[in-house]
């Protein structure tokens, strides 16, 4: 299943705003003005294969905090977070995740020391 809330004024992600939709493959929240995404707000959609959260006003992104889903999702494929305000990348993947899926941070305001990371080295 695939649900589009793009294009909408959406500010925050509370925890049980995707609970009850474990079905979701596909999760569009681009373009909206996204500031903050509650901790565990994805934890119950284990067969997510894409989230997008591009194109709105997110300044941290701290996997461990706030998603707790690339821990053990092993068909990710897609996150977008590219046009965000990002300054902050706290995220851990492992070498297998990183060769096939993408990941995408273009147009933030990240520099070299805004990603807290250990496993970005395995990144071509």
């Amino acid at each position: 299943q695939y649900v589009n809330l793009s294009h909408n004024n959406i500010s925050k992600i509370k925890q049980h705003h995707f609970r009850y939709n474990k079905d979701l493959f596909t999760i569009d929240l681009s373009f909206n003005s996204i500031e903050c995404i509650e901790s565990n707000s994805f934890s119950q959609n284990t067969i997510i294969s894409s989230l997008f959260l591009s194109n709105n006003r997110l300044k941290v992104f701290d996997q461990k905090n706030i998603f707790n889903l690339i821990d053990y999702l092993n068909r990710f494929i897609k996150l977008t977070l590219n046009n965000n305000q990002l300054e902050l990348v706290k995220f851990e993947l492992s070498a297998g995740l990183i060769t096939s899926n993408l990941i995408d941070f273009t147009s933030n305001n990240l520099n070299e020391s805004s990603i807290s990371s250990q496993k970005f080295q395995y990144i071509n």
